[in-house]
C-alpha cells in the first residue's frame, strides 16, 4: 500500500480517458463542489454541513461536541481551532485510539476523537452493519467527502496536482470489501494497525468517482442504511504507487464503533477509576484526572470531590456544613449542587468510641439546591453530633 503524509479527496468525472488539469476537472468542480443532494443523476445525498477542516486536513462531527478524525492528522501542531458560519470551536482535548481503551482490538489505529468547547450544529450516526467481501459480490454505494487536493484521472488510478486543497468536495465510490492494514503515516502517531474497507479506483463504477490523496485524511466515507446517510469509516490513506494511485483505504466504523462510544459516553468512565467521562472532562481531559488525587490541595481527593460535586481545581470548592442551628429542631445549612442529594446522619456516641454508629435523622434524600440549601431534622438526645452526606441522584 503506497502511503503519504497526510490525505484528501481527488474529484473525478464519468470518463474512460485521462482528465488533463484544469479546464475537465474545473467544470467537475462545479458539481463536486455543490452539495451531494445537488447531484444532477443518483443517490448520493449526504448532508456535508458537519465535515470540517481541521489543522489543513479534515475531520467529521460524530457526537454533539466531538469531531473524529485520523490520529496523523490530529497529533499536527496545526492550529485546532475548528471555525464554522462565523463561530470557532475551540479544542479541549484529543483522545486517541488505543488497544488498552479498546477491548476488541490489540493495536492502536489511526484515529482520534477530539473535544470542542462548545456543540456543533449536528453530527453523523456510526455504520454498524456488514461490508460485502470481496467481489463478485455486490459493492457497496458510498459517498466521501473531505477538503483535500485535485488531481488527474485515468480509467483505472488517478495522480494528485500540487494544489487545489482547503476547498470542500465530494465524490462516489464503491465499497469493495474489509482489509486491515498496517503503515506508518508519519508524526507522533507512529506505526498503526487498522481494521479498514478498500475501495478501488474504476470510473465505470459510479459517476463521480473518487479517490483520497493529501490533506483528505481525516474526512469520511458514507453509506445509506435504513434510509439514513452513515459514517462508515474514515479516510486515512490510499493504495498505489505514487504518482499513479488505485485506491482508497478508510478506518471501518463497525470495528471501532464500541470504542468510539466509550469515549464520547458521558456517564462511560473510560478509564474505569470510578470518575465518569463528563466529570472528567469538564476539569480537564476524559482520563487526565486520578481519583486519589488531590490536585487543589484542599485536603479533598478528586473521588471525594466527584461524590460531593465540588470543583477538584478550585481549593475554596469543598464539601462542608456552612452552618448550623440547634433549638428545638436542628437545621443544617450546605452549599448544595442540584445534581447531588443529601442526608443527615446522627450519633451519640462518643467520636472516638470503638462503637460509633450513624444513623438517619430522616428517611427522605435531599436535593441540593444551591447556596443555603438546608435540612431540618428533630433528635432530643441530651448530646448528639451530626453529620452530612452526600450522594448521586437515585
Amino acid at each position: 500500500m503506497g502511503i503519504s503524509s497526510k490525505q484528501g479527496l481527488l474529484l473525478v468525472v464519468l470518463t474512460g480517458f485521462s482528465l488533463p488539469a484544469p479546464a475537465v476537472i474545473v467544470a467537475d468542480y462545479s458539481v463536486a463542489t455543490s452539495h451531494p443532494t445537488n447531484a444532477p443523476s443518483g443517490d448520493w445525498g449526504v448532508n456535508w454541513d458537519y465535515v470540517y477542516k481541521y489543522k489543513n486536513s479534515s475531520a467529521v462531527a460524530v457526537g454533539s461536541h466531538w469531531l473524529m478524525t485520523a490520529a496523523h492528522v490530529a497529533d499536527d501542531a496545526a492550529s485546532a481551532t475548528v471555525v464554522a458560519n462565523g463561530t470557532n470551536y475551540i479544542q479541549q482535548e484529543i483522545i486517541f485510539h488505543a488497544a488498552a481503551d479498546d477491548p476488541e482490538h490489540t493495536n492502536r489505529a489511526d484515529l482520534a476523537l477530539v473535544r470542542f468547547d462548545k456543540a456543533f450544529s449536528g453530527s453523523y450516526p456510526l455504520y454498524t452493519g456488514t461490508f460485502p467481501s470481496v467481489p463478485p459480490h455486490s459493492k457497496l454505494n458510498a459517498v466521501l467527502i473531505g477538503y483535500g487536493k485535485t488531481g488527474t484521472v485515468f480509467s483505472s488510478y488517478y495522480t494528485e496536482a500540487a494544489g487545489g486543497n482547503g476547498v470542500k468536495r465530494w465524490g462516489s465510490q464503491k465499497i469493495d470489501g474489509t482489509e486491515t492494514a498496517a503503515y506508518d503515516n508519519g508524526g507522533t502517531t507512529g506505526l498503526t494497525e487498522n481494521d479498514g474497507i478498500k475501495m478501488q479506483f474504476d470510473l465505470s463504477d459510479t459517476p463521480y468517482e473518487a479517490g483520497v490523496g493529501v490533506y483528505d485524511s481525516g474526512g469520511g466515507c458514507w453509506v445509506k442504511d435504513g434510509g439514513v446517510w452513515k459514517l462508515a469509516g474514515i479516510n486515512t490513506t490510499r493504495s498505489g504507487t505514487a504518482p499513479n494511485f488505485t485506491g482508497t483505504f478508510a478506518v471501518s466504523m463497525p470495528a471501532y464503533e464500541t470504542w468510539a462510544t466509550n469515549v464520547m459516553n458521558p456517564t462511560g468512565d473510560l478509564d474505569g477509576d470510578g470518575l465518569p467521562n463528563y466529570w472528567e472532562q469538564r476539569y480537564g481531559t476524559t482520563t487526565g484526572l486520578v481519583a486519589s488525587a488531590d490536585i487543589d490541595s484542599d485536603g479533598f481527593i478528586n473521588a471525594d470531590e466527584y461524590a460531593a460535586d465540588t470543583d477538584p481545581t478550585n481549593a475554596a470548592s469543598y464539601f462542608a456544613i456552612s452552618g448550623f442551628l440547634a433549638s428545638t429542631n436542628q437545621t443544617v445549612t450546605f452549599l448544595g449542587s442540584t445534581s447531588r442529594q443529601y442526608q443527615v446522619f446522627y450519633t451519640t456516641n462518643d467520636l472516638a468510641a470503638t462503637n460509633l454508629t450513624w444513623i438517619a435523622a430522616h428517611t427522605n434524600k435531599i436535593t441540593g439546591t444551591g447556596a443555603n440549601s438546608s435540612i431540618t431534622v428533630t433528635n432530643t438526645a441530651g448530646k448528639a453530633f451530626f453529620r452530612l452526606r452526600a450522594t448521586l441522584l437515585d
